[in-house]
């Protein structure tokens, strides 16, 4: 999935205690012999997330199936036959762009409805996943926004989590509104999103005004000068579609 609005999420897992008696649970990533997922710093690993980059949504979201049958839709990271993965005709559109309806569908051979039969387009590339683990007690962990990702629980544990827009990433919130509006179920907006950026005294004082400031800032880096004018610039190419 992807975290809601192009949002940052910061997440930290609480301490266990080691020697506290075991609890019979259904988690099936629990070991039957009582051991359990270290993670690199050597405390138990309480969740996985597994991320793929942006340009590999489509191996991973089946968007157009799912607006078809209302139903979550995704490959299997671990066991999908070769037949059923996206091929490179499939994977060749700007996912931003290309429309989700009914149209132009696959079967498993790969072959689109009036190619020739004896026509198979060769496979896209592979997509490369990022695994990070949370430890219970170790580091937090920064999830960058609309990285599309699988989060397995290991162990019962308690997350404490944070999550928040970023004005210097408002290129993200726009892609994350573009990839939603294809959904035929519209997640849920921020009120910043939905109130602040319509209204243009709110957009001026809360969004562009601080842009500018970071943007005017002689100390700040190239890097933030940059990401200040990607969102300025963003505020202005999507101001006809939900980014006023």
């Amino acid at each position: 999935h992807l975290d809601d609005c192009g949002e940052f999420v910061f997440q930290v897992g609480l301490p266990v205690r080691r020697d506290a008696p075991r609890r019979v649970g259904a988690n099936p990533f629990r070991r039957r012999d009582g051991s359990e997922l270290l993670g690199p710093t050597g405390r138990p690993v309480c969740k996985l997330f597994v991320f793929a980059a942006r340009e590999d949504y489509e191996w991973i979201a089946q968007d157009g199936v799912m607006n078809q049958t209302m139903k979550q839709t995704a490959l299997d990271l671990f066991d999908t036959p070769t037949h059923y993965l996206p091929h490179r005709r499939e994977m060749s559109d700007d996912p931003s762009r290309t429309p989700l309806g009914p149209g132009a569908k696959f079967d498993v051979s790969g072959r689109s409805s009036g190619s020739r039969p004896d026509h198979v387009p060769p496979p896209a590339k592979l997509p490369t996943f990022w695994v990070a683990p949370l430890e219970c007690g170790g580091c937090p962990l920064l999830s960058p926004p609309n990285w599309i990702h699988c989060v397995l629980t290991v162990r019962d544990c308690v997350m404490v989590e944070e999550r928040r827009l970023s004005l210097a990433f408002l290129d993200e919130v726009a892609y994350f509104q573009r990839r939603a509006a294809r959904w035929c179920e519209p997640p849920v907006q921020y009120r910043f999103i939905r109130e602040d950026l319509h209204d243009v005294a709110s957009c001026r004082a809360h969004a562009v005004s601080p842009l500018l400031k970071m943007l005017a800032d002689d100390d700040a880096s190239v890097a933030t000068r940059c990401r200040a004018r990607s969102s300025l610039r963003t505020l202005v190419d999507e101001s006809g579609a939900g980014l006023d």
